[in-house]
């Protein structure tokens, strides 16, 4: 939440200094169902599909050929999943994506445009492992990796306000897109408490890796000014 309260504060920021130049802004927030299908997913998620909350916020720095606009964008990708494993092994996998990269729109009609994007970044991934054994105890295991990411996109939106208007106005959006990560690699980091008696020195052990590369859809609403 911190974070999304950072962002929010910098695009208002953007959004009044902005005010006394020509450059056109592009700010959205939407959601997205991403499909990671890959097996290496199934014990971390109870299905293939992961619901992400989407934010980004975009800049045009020039014309260019066959397009409208090009612009300089930031976006933010976050979520996560859950599974139970064997009855009694709880796992949680929070997914955060930071990515900068380009976009193009093309206007369509009066009303509707479309764009196409691609950026490169990060993604990180928080898993977070418990099991309670026959005395009623419960373990856990605990680790954060990150990996670098690629994602590409095209999409369309719709704006009851023309193309060229200016000032303010809204639009809905539509976006297919795929991302592709390299995998995230966890190690077993046990979390317990020091009774000040009796620590015993542990050393990680890897535990496997997680695949979150796949095709996505979403839905969002953009401010353009």
């Amino acid at each position: 939440m911190r974070t999304l309260a950072k962002l929010l504060a910098f695009s208002l920021t953007v959004s009044a200094a902005s005010q006394a130049s020509a450059r056109e802004w592009d700010l959205r927030f939407g959601t997205s169902a991403h499909v990671a299908s890959a097996p290496s997913m199934d014990a971390l998620s109870s299905h293939d599909t992961i619901a992400l909350g989407d934010v980004s916020l975009a800049a045009k720095v020039t014309d260019a050929p066959f397009v409208d606009g090009l612009f300089a964008e930031l976006h933010w990708q976050f979520g996560g999943v859950s599974a139970v494993d064997f009855g009694n092994i709880d796992s949680e996998l929070g997914l955060q994506s930071l990515r900068g990269g380009v976009m193009g729109v093309r206007a369509l009609n009066s009303h509707t445009r479309a764009f196409a994007r691609g950026d490169v970044g990060v993604l990180a991934g928080s898993l977070s492992m418990s099991a309670m054994d026959a005395n009623g105890q419960t373990s856990k295991i605990a680790d954060r990796e990150w990996a670098p990411c690629a994602y590409a996109g095209v999409g369309v939106e719709l704006s009851p306000a023309r193309n060229d208007a200016h000032g303010f106005h809204l639009a809905l959006g539509v976006e297919l897109g795929y991302l592709a990560a390299a995998d995230l690699s966890f190690s077993a980091k046990p979390s317990y408490p020091n009774d000040g008696m009796a620590h015993i020195t542990t050393a990680a052990a890897p535990i496997g890796s997680a695949d979150a590369s796949g095709w996505s859809f979403g839905f969002h609403i953009a401010g353009r000014w």
